[in-house]
């Protein structure tokens, strides 16, 4: 007779630095628009920023946000993000919803 083992996993939400992001109007209140893109943006400079970077939120079902997290930099024209990174990230949070925010740095140094 054949004895099945299964292995026991446990998974944990960490945080990767006490470092905060400033962000007043996003963290406080409910999501219920587009004005979090503009908060995210002041946070993360991602307008200033030389090379593509993806930032990831992670809501809860009453629109409040659970997580913050940079996924990944790139280069001047491209980013790579593996779609795990991103789902792993919202199921840590426990999040219903996300919201990706991405930067286009190479659209500033285009020349007519």
């Amino acid at each position: 007779m054949y004895k099945t083992l299964y292995r026991k996993y446990h998974l944990e939400l960490v945080a990767e630095s006490d470092e905060e992001y400033q962000c007043q109007q996003v963290v406080k209140e409910k999501v219920l628009s587009s004005t979090v893109a503009y908060e995210i943006n002041k946070a993360f400079n991602l307008n200033k920023r030389p090379e593509e970077s993806f930032i990831l939120l992670c809501l809860n079902s009453a629109n409040y946000i659970e997580g913050v997290f940079e996924v990944a930099r790139g280069f001047i024209n491209f980013v790579t993000i593996e779609i795990g990174s991103i789902f792993k990230r919202a199921l840590l949070c426990n999040a219903s919803k996300i919201i990706i925010c991405h930067n286009h740095p190479s659209r500033r140094f285009k020349t007519k």
